[in-house]
This record gives structure tokens, C-alpha cells and sequence, in this order.
């Protein structure tokens, strides 16, 4: 199986947005930026998709160009997204728009009213203890530059990685770029990867969806004493985070 095949592979298997931006898992074995268009058995490789429509349209996510979505990688998991990307040529074995060999991971939350991304300094502390080498907040966009955790799982991977956060339509969604060692994508080039990537989710993805507001519950209409039902329990934005962003290194 192709060195990006299998790392799209490992990182769905182990990425039910708990750590959904790790690139590998303990005992799953090493994997590599060498990719080809067959699973290793002759067998060719599913289509990759230029981009793909998540939570009914609400987020479409696609990559810069050159860059294709692994359509192994197109599952549901713990009620969020994780969608992989990688170069065009590399997911299909056919020459095309040649680009560094870099993988991309696109991660998104379930939609929240209340939706707000980490800035930098908070996306840092959820790094920790990876020493952060830059952050910087954007327009709408906070990243975040890692010295560590990039090369876990990869083969010839590069320890220096960008992570991002940013929020559409009442999504969180987490960005990462990571690049081969001694690659361009692992500095400055990086930076630009990740906020093109950014700049082409809001473009793609339509204008705010305004959701209405849940109907009253009605209260009983009686003289005892009135009781309100438990609101469910559902998980906050800073325990969701921790998980989009857990670092497994």
C-alpha cells in the first residue's frame, strides 16, 4: 500500500476526533511520504476528490491547488469530520500539477451556536508541552507553528508542523499541515499552505447559515410546583478542542 495511503489509513483508524490531527499511532507501524496510485495488491486506488460537501453542505472542504482529498478518509466519526489531504499525484499515481509532498488534515465539529475557535496563545497552551516556535492570529484564522509532533507515524516527516483554527457556519474546524524533513511546507512555506487552505474553506463553503432557535419547551399549566426538564449533556467547545487538537507526540 502507498506511504500516504496507509497514513491516511492509520490516521482514520485512529482519529475519531480524538486526536484528530496525529498523523500515526503506536503499533500501527511507520509510514512514509512515498505514495502510489495502487493499494500494494494491484488493486487501483479510489478516485481522489477535488473537494467534498460535510455536515449538509454547511463546510466544503478542498486544498490548494495540486492537493486532493483521500476519499478513504470521507467518514463520520464521534459525531465530527476528519478529511486528509495530500498531492494529487501521490493519492492517484498520475503526474499532474507536481507540488511538495505534504500532507494536509482538515478536522470539523459539530455545529454549536456558540462556536469560537482558540486564538494562538490558547491554541499554543493546548500544544504543550511541544514547544511552539510562532504563533499568530489572522483574519478569522489562528495558527500556530510546532517544533515537535511532526514526524510521529511518518517516515522521513519533518518535527516542525503548522496547526490552525478557525470557525464557518458554527463549526470549529482544525487545520494541519505537515511536510517531509527539510521540507518548505515545514517553515515559512507552511504558513502560506495552511492560510491558503483556510482562505479556500470560507470561499467554498456558503455564506452563514442562520439556524433558529430551539421552540420553549411549555410548562404545564397547573398550581404545583413547576419542574424543568435537565438540559442534555452535551460536550463544550474547550473539551471538543482538546480532543481536535490533542497532541499525541
Amino acid at each position: 500500500m502507498g506511504g500516504i495511503r496507509r497514513l491516511a489509513l492509520v490516521a482514520a483508524m485512529a482519529l475519531p476526533l480524538a486526536g484528530c490531527l496525529a498523523t500515526g499511532e503506536a503499533g500501527t507501524g511507520r509510514n512514509s511520504f512515498a505514495a502510489s496510485g495502487d493499494d500494494g495488491a494491484g488493486r487501483k486506488a479510489p478516485a481522489a476528490r477535488r473537494q467534498a460537501a460535510l455536515f449538509d453542505g454547511e463546510v466544503v472542504v478542498a486544498g490548494p491547488q495540486g492537493y486532493c482529498i483521500d476519499p478513504t478518509s470521507l467518514r463520520k466519526r464521534g459525531g465530527g469530520h476528519v478529511v486528509l489531504m495530500a498531492s494529487c499525484e501521490a493519492l492517484t499515481g498520475t503526474p499532474g500539477h507536481s507540488v511538495e509532498p505534504v500532507l494536509m488534515t482538515v478536522s470539523v465539529l459539530p455545529y454549536r451556536k456558540d462556536a469560537t475557535p482558540p486564538d494562538a496563545r490558547a491554541l499554543a497552551k493546548q500544544m504543550q508541552p511541544a514547544k511552539v516556535l510562532d504563533r499568530i492570529d489572522g483574519d478569522g484564522v489562528s495558527l500556530v507553528h510546532l517544533g515537535a509532533g511532526g514526524a510521529q507515524g511518518i517516515d522521513g516527516g519533518d518535527p516542525r508542523h503548522w496547526r490552525a483554527a478557525m470557525e464557518i457556519n458554527g463549526h470549529v474546524i482544525g487545520l494541519a499541515v505537515y511536510a517531509a524533513r527539510g521540507g518548505k511546507a515545514a517553515g515559512p512555506k507552511g504558513q502560506r499552505l495552511i492560510v491558503d487552505l483556510a482562505e479556500i474553506l470560507r470561499d467554498k463553503s456558503p455564506t452563514r447559515i442562520i439556524r433558529p432557535d430551539a421552540a420553549p419547551i411549555a410548562q404545564p399549566l397547573s398550581n404545583g410546583p413547576k419542574t424543568h426538564p435537565t438540559a442534555p449533556r452535551t460536550e463544550g467547545i474547550l473539551g471538543g478542542l482538546n480532543r481536535l487538537f490533542s497532541n499525541s507526540g
